[in-house]
């Protein structure tokens, strides 16, 4: 039985071997503002991401689970929880409801203030 080679695509002008590189090198990472990278470099993570953690473990919830009752994905909110994304308004206030604290811990400032 033969094994499939590597898939991979061209980069620059030539086609050879060493002009290539692996379609996996290739994904894209999720983004993270300048506000984060900010927050991250100084703190650690996030505050919101630590609250959203903090208080699902403490309900003893696991992720699936709270994605599921405010009804995003369990991957939305492993990028919360890792300090990559921030929650919409609308998310954050189903978490904080479902967690039971006020969703004002989750917003930044000026969101809060609405």
């Amino acid at each position: 039985m033969k094994r499939a080679a590597k898939q991979t695509a061209p980069v620059g002008k030539g086609y050879g071997a060493e002009n290539t590189t692996r379609l996996s090198d290739m994904r894209v990472q999720p983004t993270i503002g300048a506000f984060e990278k900010e927050e991250q470099y100084l703190y650690g993570k996030p505050q919101y991401a630590q609250i959203i953690r903090t208080q699902r473990k403490l309900k003893g919830m696991t992720k699936t689970e709270l994605a599921a009752s405010v009804r995003i994905s369990s991957r939305t909110l492993e990028y919360y929880e890792a300090g990559h994304r921030r929650p919409k308004r609308a998310n954050a206030v189903n978490i904080a409801n479902e967690l039971g604290i006020s969703a004002d811990d989750l917003l930044p400032a000026k969101t809060a203030a609405k």
